[in-house]
């Protein structure tokens, strides 16, 4: 998915995610978007979606400063 934002929301325990991707201001500067993807989850994948994220967010940080 290729996308510039991601928005969140809940409902009864679903999450829904939908990926944007900016297109072309219009004549007054607002900004216009793309739905690119949706993707639904409950809230416990969701939690370990997250999970998965900040694990590899922190290996590639201690890989940057040089940590193995």
């Amino acid at each position: 998915v290729h996308a510039d934002m991601a928005l969140l929301a809940e409902r009864e325990g679903t999450v829904r995610i939908d990926f944007i991707s900016a297109d072309i201001a219009d004549d007054e500067a607002n900004a216009k978007g793309v739905l690119t993807s949706r993707v639904y989850m409950s809230r416990k994948d969701l939690l370990i979606f997250r999970n998965a994220i900040d694990e590899m967010l922190v290996r590639h940080s201690d890989q940057e400063n040089g940590a193995r």
